[in-house]
């Protein structure tokens, strides 16, 4: 498996991100540490936007985690081929919701959601621009 493939379903507002476990992500047995799982939805959120041509981070602001919530059932491990699963939510004025499922093969590993606001260069909220809500709800 490459390291990484994305596949994007527009119509059903949902995300596909693969990654293998790096070494470098885990502890002595094996296993991966919980932060680190949340980084690979990061990534999987950044790939998604990437796709649809929203900047994550700009000179005019960007989209930071204002919520997470995560129920991890079962560990992930290195070399694991790991499937991160986002589902777009509402999208509001000045946030967004993403609902997340990492698995290996048919076992979920984590699952939960978290909100995105938009933000300007000083971190103060600002409402998410009309071309990118478009985007959003295409």
């Amino acid at each position: 498996m490459d390291d990484i493939v994305v596949f994007l379903f527009t119509h059903m507002k949902r995300f596909l991100y693969r990654l293998n476990v790096p070494f470098q992500d885990t502890d002595m047995a094996g296993v991966v540490h919980y932060t680190r799982v949340l980084g690979y939805i990061e990534l999987a959120e950044h790939a998604c936007l990437d796709e649809l041509g929203i900047a994550v981070i700009s000179s005019e602001g960007g989209l930071p985690k204002v919520r997470v919530e995560c129920d991890y059932s079962y560990p992930l491990r290195f070399r694991d081929e790991v499937l991160v699963a986002l589902t777009l939510g509402e999208v509001g004025e000045r946030s967004m919701s993403w609902g997340f499922v990492v698995s290996v093969g048919d076992r979920v590993c984590a699952e939960g959601e978290m909100v995105t606001a938009y933000v300007d260069s000083a971190g103060r909220g600002e409402v998410i621009p009309a071309s990118w809500r478009s985007l959003l709800s295409e």
